[in-house]
């Protein structure tokens, strides 16, 4: 295998950085006419991101990576408009530590491809010690964790939490990789219910909405049967209603249906519950088609406008024109990362792909969702555009692993791709039908 040289990365990469050279030109365009000082801190933090994505494109042709070349402009595309958007909403002048979570992400991004692209059957072997790892975690944060509105944290606020996304893809992916014995059901089943109760104990009500669609979007996918979807889909139905009602009973449930009834309603409480959707939507309607245009809108109206309710902040100054093509952006990598699946011919490889796009299409919708009132709030951040460092790193992490699972996939025979396609999306195929015999009880 030769050495590959990803021009057509390099390439896409260089339109990146123009594009966020606009943008930061038209910032500080806007800044001059205020009579306001030109952002050259600003500039220096543009500059430094897209030098990291520089070096980490050299890095990656270092390692020989065979695999997609679009996801890394993509990925620094949306990173990069998060950065601009967060140094427009900052009031305070920016410091060199601005950049350490996007520098610790392209590290962790680089760090996941290194390590694991070689070494997917090692991933495949330790997948029940990521779902013991992930219980284990969640039980120091409930003993040792911070709360703080509501949630639990770690030490500087950060959201350990956040680290359930890899570990429980992986343990999903080498779970459901071939048919089970009832004994291994059982002991999945104890791990998996004990990490939700601890999710529901410290009140993470939007982790625990990620991993019930992670576990049913994966079982579905690897099963094939509508009938594990629907059963899915009628329990959580159960569960929401029954976590209405016990809302006098437990704080989880109580924020749960405070959520429910603010979504429904906004209006009934216009200056407490319902202010930040409220706002939002204001956001939404003063943006229009066009946007106001870059620092030109006043976003900081929202709350938690640069973490939770970024999309707020993109609508009123980029408008649904805008919007749309940040979205369009989201699905062309969601896209990509479908199609890594459907070219892995092992099974573990096609899960965890899977996964991890899972995993971060989810979060879009639940974040987009709730800022446009489509679904309820669910504290959750926008993938690599909204700020939070622990979030921003897991994002590049999971992306990490999508690219350490393409790797050499392009360069396969032309059967391996078609037996890789089938086997994730044939729901005749002999895999399923295993499970479905185990399940069932037949076998």
């Amino acid at each position: 295998m030769g050495v590959t040289t990803r021009r057509r990365e390099r390439w896409l990469l260089q339109q990146v950085t123009v594009l966020l050279s606009l943008l930061l030109c038209g910032l500080a365009g806007w800044r001059h006419l205020q009579g306001q000082p030109l952002p050259w801190r600003e500039t220096l933090a543009v500059a430094g991101f897209v030098t990291g994505l520089g070096l980490l494109h050299r890095a990656l042709v270092a390692l020989d990576l065979q695999g997609d070349e679009s996801l890394v402009p993509l990925i620094g595309w949306l990173t990069g408009l998060g950065l601009v958007i967060k140094l427009r909403l900052t009031s305070v002048p920016v410091q060199p530590s601005t950049l350490l979570p996007y520098a610790a992400a392209l590290a962790a991004l680089l760090l996941a491809v290194w390590v694991c692209r070689h070494r997917l059957a090692w991933l495949d072997a330790t997948a029940w010690l990521a779902g013991l790892a992930a219980f284990g975690l969640l039980v120091l944060l409930v003993r040792a964790g911070v709360r703080f509105r509501g949630a639990m944290f770690g030490p500087g606020l950060t959201t350990p939490s956040e680290l359930l996304k890899p570990l429980l893809v992986i343990f999903l992916a080498g779970f459901l990789k071939r048919r089970r014995g009832w004994l291994e059901v059982l002991a999945f089943a104890a791990v998996w219910t004990g990490v939700q109760l601890l999710l529901v104990k410290q009140s993470d009500l939007g982790m625990v909405v990620i991993t019930g669609a992670l576990l049913l979007s994966m079982f579905y996918v690897a099963t094939g049967r509508t009938r594990f979807l629907l059963a899915g889909l009628g329990a959580v139905a159960v569960g929401s209603v029954v976590l209405f009602y016990l809302a006098p009973l437990s704080r989880a449930a109580g924020r749960g249906s405070e959520r429910i009834v603010t979504w429904l309603n906004p209006w009934s409480d216009p200056a407490g519950a319902g202010y930040q959707t409220l706002q939002a939507l204001f956001a939404l309607r003063a943006g229009g088609w066009e946007g106001s245009g870059l620092g030109r809108g006043s976003p900081s109206l929202t709350p938690l406008v640069s973490s939770d309710f970024v999309y707020a902040a993109l609508a009123e100054e980029f408008g649904l024109l805008g919007c749309g093509l940040v979205l369009a952006c989201y699905l062309a990598l969601f896209r990509r990362g479908w199609r890594i699946a459907t070219l892995a011919s092992d099974p573990f490889r096609q899960r965890l792909a899977i996964g991890c796009v899972t995993v971060l299409a989810i979060q879009t919708l639940l974040n987009i969702g709730g800022v446009v009132r489509f679904l309820p709030i669910t504290g959750i951040t926008l993938p690599l555009v909204s700020h939070g460092g622990s979030s921003l790193v897991v994002s590049h992490l999971l992306l990490g692993l999508l690219l350490a699972v393409g790797h050499d996939l392009e360069t396969a025979p032309p059967g391996r791709r078609r037996r890789g396609t089938a086997e994730a999306f044939d729901p005749g195929a002999a895999e399923p039908d295993a499970w479905d015999d185990e399940l069932g009880g037949s076998a």
